[in-house]
């Protein structure tokens, strides 16, 4: 009888078995709630304030974009060429052909 009072599980009453159990289990929950609290207290330290923040931004190029502008840029250039007079020669030769 002496030696029941040291260990739980030695009853052989069911109640008495899972009772016995969940103290042990309530008792290691019991150390987890503790490791939380200290942890609790950790995060609840003063924030560090006017810092410096820095930040990486990786910029990527799309080969297809790329080629579209250099693509404008073309058209730009036709459209310059045009307007400083090439395009009197299109319409001579096109005037020129109606001729006999």
């Amino acid at each position: 009888m002496a030696a029941q009072g040291l260990q739980l599980l030695t009853l052989t009453g069911a109640c008495h078995a899972f009772a016995a159990f969940y103290q042990e289990q309530r008792t290691v929950m019991g150390a987890v709630d503790e490791a939380g609290a200290v942890i609790q207290k950790r995060v609840l330290c003063p924030v560090q304030r006017d810092i410096p923040v820095r930040a990486a931004v990786a910029v990527q190029v799309h080969l297809a974009l790329a080629t579209h502008a250099k693509q404008f840029e073309a058209v730009y250039a036709e459209g310059a060429a045009l307007a400083l007079g090439q395009a009197e020669g299109c319409t001579k030769e096109v005037h020129g052909k109606d001729d006999p």
